[in-house]
């Protein structure tokens, strides 16, 4: 470490290049291997024992790593083990929809802490900012801000990395909007910033586990259609980083114009607005029964598309031929992927996948007579375990993965390319 000349009366300390590196292969290893002792950290980053032993010391007076304990001994005195301290840094992930912030707090090794959702009254992005703001200091009450290491965000919309803005976010009005910028001066802390399909798909891979989901495809079914694919345990963001626009392939090219401009798209046959306009001539014909009652009522969407599913799991026709649809246009955008892609997973997310077993039934069905049968042997099709914290729980991974090099001081605040996207 170097001391820069005072400025103003502030004596600026700053870390070499060579020691932020070491300092972020040692936590790396960290995280990784979750305890590990002196002697192990040399060995597997390739620095001397003075190093580690300097740099150890650092982080334990950073209050991010500490001793745990002793290890095996293998002749000699036994080792003092070392981990990252869970509780020593804290993220928040954040899931912005257009009525809603939901917010999650978790520790280094992802336990969650606790949650708040605040009502959203306008979307304009300087209210947004405020609210999320307020959020953070809720779920830090009691706690000390300076252990805040990041914010990751799930937005309804696409992310523009070359520009830094949040593009195509209808729902909230917002395009061209420097959200990740505006919040990373609000909360003074790192931010990244991804779409909800994508953010979702992390949550996810952070429940079930790499292990078991090494090429996955996600599906958020709810007022918009996002996505998310899988590759080799990572996210496949692709050259503009808005790969898993599911929601915009083409299903009908005849079908109806959707949101997007474009005719036909998957969204405009499964969103749950359209799904709820399906069963609008229920109500000329039906008197009494849970779905008319949702149907007549000022019930929330999501409320609507639930008593939609269980209506078809008790029988009754109209729900069942609105699940039978709705299944025959998933089934169509996702036998083309697994025929492309060859996944193992598909999982389902949103308020529509609260169908549960009566949609991925009707789906499996629908897949038998349109995928190539080598691909639909090797797929199953799931409802996501995350639930409705994929999105947030996805949102913290984001900043997660980068912990190591946040820790360091080696990551800009500049949400980095592959972050925000």
């Amino acid at each position: 470490m170097r001391t820069l000349p005072p400025r103003g009366g502030i004596t600026i300390l700053t870390r070499s290049r060579t020691t932020v590196g070491s300092r972020r292969r040692i936590l790396e290893l960290l995280l990784a291997r979750d305890a590990l002792s002196r002697a192990e950290l040399a060995r597997l980053s390739h620095l001397n024992k003075p190093t580690v032993s300097n740099l150890v010391a650092g982080l334990i007076d950073e209050g991010i790593v500490q001793e745990i304990g002793s290890g095996t001994s293998t002749g000699g005195r036994k080792p003092i083990l070392l981990s990252v301290r869970g509780s020593g840094r804290l993220v928040v992930g954040l899931e912005i929809d257009a009525s809603s912030c939901r917010l999650l707090l978790v520790t280094l090794h992802g336990e969650r802490l606790s949650m708040v959702e605040l009502p959203l009254e306008r979307s304009e992005v300087a209210t947004v900012v405020e609210v999320v703001a307020a959020g953070v200091n809720s779920l830090l009450t009691n706690r000390d801000r300076s252990t805040l290491l990041g914010c990751g965000v799930a937005v309804p919309g696409l992310v523009d990395p070359a520009n830094d803005t949040v593009d195509s976010a209808r729902r909230l009005g917002w395009e061209g909007t420097p959200l990740r910028s505006l919040l990373a001066a609000r909360l003074g802390v790192p931010v990244m910033v991804t779409d909800r399909g994508k953010a979702a798909a992390l949550g996810e891979l952070w429940v079930l586990g790499k292990e078991r989901a090494h090429d996955l495809i996600y599906l958020y079914l709810g007022r918009g259609v996002a996505g998310a694919i899988v590759l080799g345990r990572e996210i496949h963001w692709g050259a503009s980083n808005i790969a898993g626009e599911i929601g915009h392939m083409t299903v009908d090219p005849d079908g109806p114009v959707c949101a997007c401009g474009n005719r036909g798209c998957l969204e405009a046959f499964v969103s749950t607005a359209a799904i709820i306009e399906q069963l609008q001539p229920v109500l000329a014909t039906k008197r009494d029964g849970p779905l008319a009652r949702a149907l007549r009522s000022d019930a929330h969407d999501s409320d609507v598309i639930a008593a939609i599913g269980e209506a078809a799991t008790l029988g009754d026709p109209d729900a069942g031929a609105v699940v039978s649809s709705t299944a025959r246009w998933l089934a169509i955008a996702i036998a083309g992927l697994i025929n492309v892609l060859n996944p193992s997973v598909v999982v389902l997310g949103g308020p529509t996948a609260g169908w549960g077993r009566v949609l991925t039934d009707a789906i499996d069905h629908e897949l038998g007579q349109r995928a190539l049968p080598l691909s639909r042997r090797e797929v199953t099709i799931v409802i996501g375990h995350a639930r409705d914290l994929a999105a947030p729980l996805g949102g913290a991974a984001l900043v997660l993965q980068r912990a190591a090099g946040l820790l360091a001081g080696s990551e800009p605040n500049d949400g980095g390319r592959r972050s925000v996207a």
